[in-house]
């Protein structure tokens, strides 16, 4: 066990609920420190991550340090007495805590930080606005043919921590890496040895002053890169990062095909990962069986049901409009068929126009979660006729009727507040060859605790109904 943490006091600001925040708090306990988790979430909230690091404590006994909880605030005086604080990826760089620390002269670090600097072998970095979760699974699931100690962590919900212990130089390791824990990594003056963007487009503008400034987070993947390094980019994105890619200093690849694309089951950025398990030195054979044998991640355009010839699409990760926009043009219904689209949420200071004329075009049911951006949606559609449909109690849904909006007849818009009740409505307003389709185009933020229980609340519902037929 590495003497280095051990007695230092170590404050984990943002426990979460995603085995991050308790991965990090696991490297600290192993090598002795002291550590103390605050978030502003309560014990309730955040129990499955307590429970978690509980049992691991209790197996871990005396050969691990202290652990202690503040829920639900944080306190000055521990960011004054702390040794360090390690900032979580949902925690602003404007926190007034952190400020303190600042003020009080007490280190600041993330979990990507610390992993970057002690991790003895080179680091493949996937980064994006969307896409870059199924873009780091491929590439892991291409490279675990070949290295079967390779690892996936990072903003999946992994901390890379967990794992550091058992790394070797050569051991392949894909991060997936947020815009929020690249900032954390600039600190250390580090990138990975390869870079991947999978996409710019304009996101967490309720985080940043604007779209330029969440572009030159995502840059700050390859502006530590040396000249041996590789960035992958596609030109869309070249076209976004055009100014700081001025200085850039790794080779630029932009992708690599060895496929047709009726050849694999999922749509990404196969050619990106392609491009990586090369320079890995993949065989392409085993790149094509990876590759073909693939199908995607949980919540991302994943067809979870079948009920009376209608399909049920998760796609809770689709957390931006341009996400829901993908969605509608790629998920189809059969022949006559309809989409049923749930949306809405909480906003992110997106722009929703372009979503609200897809759906006008593409869809013929639109079921809305409460939030704001869902009255901005909702704007959206203020010049056609409103009534108020009976009968609907509790729910208290609503719904929009015009002949000109849609291809369908009638087109009808419902607010909802639970989930039970968004998919009693698809359910009750679907029939053979529609499809129903969970794309918020926004943050789950209010009625759930993130995206994955959104999407889990929703698959939970549905297939409660496909018991009962």
């Amino acid at each position: 066990m590495s003497q280095d943490f051990r007695n230092k006091k170590i404050v984990i600001m943002g426990l979460g609920l995603n085995d991050g925040g308790a991965g990090t708090t696991r490297f600290f306990l192993r090598r002795g420190a002291d550590v103390l988790v605050t978030d502003l979430k309560s014990k309730k909230e955040l129990w499955p991550s307590i429970k978690k690091l509980l049992v691991f404590k209790k197996e871990c006994g005396k050969k691990c340090g202290r652990l202690r909880f503040i829920l639900g605030r944080h306190r000055k005086n521990d960011f004054k007495d702390a040794d360090l604080v390690i900032q979580g990826p949902g925690v602003p760089d404007n926190s007034p805590f952190l400020a303190y620390a600042v003020k009080n002269k007490i280190p600041i670090d993330t979990d990507i930080g610390i992993f970057f600097a002690r991790c003895p072998a080179p680091i493949i970095g996937v980064t994006g606005s969307k896409g870059k979760s199924t873009t780091a699974a491929l590439i892991y699931n291409i490279l675990k043919r070949k290295y079967k100690d390779a690892i996936f962590a990072g903003n999946i919900g992994k901390s890379p921590l967990d794992y550091v212990d058992r790394i070797k130089p050569t051991t392949k390791i894909v991060l997936e890496l947020s815009s929020w824990q690249l900032e954390g990594l600039a600190r250390h003056k580090k990138s990975p040895h390869i870079a991947v963007i999978t996409n710019i487009l304009k996101e967490h503008l309720n985080r940043y002053k604007n779209f330029t400034a969440y572009a030159k987070a995502k840059a700050l993947i390859f502006k530590f890169q040396k000249s041996g390094d590789y960035l992958i980019i596609n030109k869309d994105a070249k076209i976004f990062l055009r100014s700081f890619l001025k200085k850039a200093k790794p080779r630029i690849i932009y992708s690599i095909r060895i496929l047709a694309k009726s050849d694999f089951a999922i749509a990404g950025n196969i050619g990106m990962a392609t491009a990586v398990a090369k320079l890995c030195g993949v065989a392409e054979h085993l790149i094509k069986k990876s590759i073909s044998a693939f199908k995607g991640l949980p919540g991302r355009q994943e067809k979870i049901a079948e009920i009376n010839g209608v399909s049920y699409y998760n796609d809770t990760t689709a957390t931006m409009p341009d996400a829901a926009v993908l969605a509608l043009n790629s998920i189809k219904p059969v022949k006559r068929g309809k989409i049923i689209l749930i949306a809405g949420g909480t906003d992110k200071k997106l722009d929703f126009g372009e979503m609200a004329r897809e759906i006008k075009k593409l869809a013929g049911v639109l079921i809305l979660l409460p939030g704001d951006a869902t009255k901005k949606l909702i704007s959206n559609f203020q010049n056609l006729p409103y009534r108020r449909i009976p009968g609907l109690h509790p729910s208290e849904a609503k719904t929009f009727a015009s002949n000109s909006i849609s291809k369908q007849t009638n087109f009808k818009m419902f607010e909802v507040s639970s989930m039970k009740e968004v998919v009693r409505i698809a359910y009750s307003n679907a029939k053979m060859g529609d499809v129903v389709i969970l794309s918020p185009g926004a943050a789950s933020f209010g009625l759930f605790q993130n995206e994955f229980d959104r999407g889990e609340q929703f698959e939970k519902e549905v297939m409660k109904i496909k018991h009962k037929t």
